[in-house]
């Protein structure tokens, strides 16, 4: 029975997991053998987020930096306005 490789596109950087029938080291960069009960189709990468170490203080999925991507995204969404014309009776 053939087994998967974890792989990283070259040119997207997307990981995903292929048969080795169909590893290309043309396209892909090899990060891994699957391990036992992990197959291509059930394989599914970790958030790149997911790999911060316990010492780390500021990373992407701190409550600081989320305050500040939601501010950011805030100040460029535009505030709906309620318009006299626009009332029902």
């Amino acid at each position: 029975m053939s087994r998967g490789i974890v792989v990283d596109h070259k040119e997207s950087g997307v990981r995903y997991a292929v048969s080795e029938h169909n590893f290309n080291a043309e396209v892909h960069t090899k990060v891994r053998e699957l391990k036992p009960g992990e197959t291509v189709i059930s394989f599914s990468p970790r958030p790149k987020g997911s790999l911060a170490g316990p010492g780390d203080t500021a990373t992407e999925n701190s409550p600081a930096s989320e305050q500040a991507a939601l501010s950011a995204t805030a100040a460029e969404t535009p505030v709906p306005t309620i318009s006299k014309h626009n009332t029902t009776k």
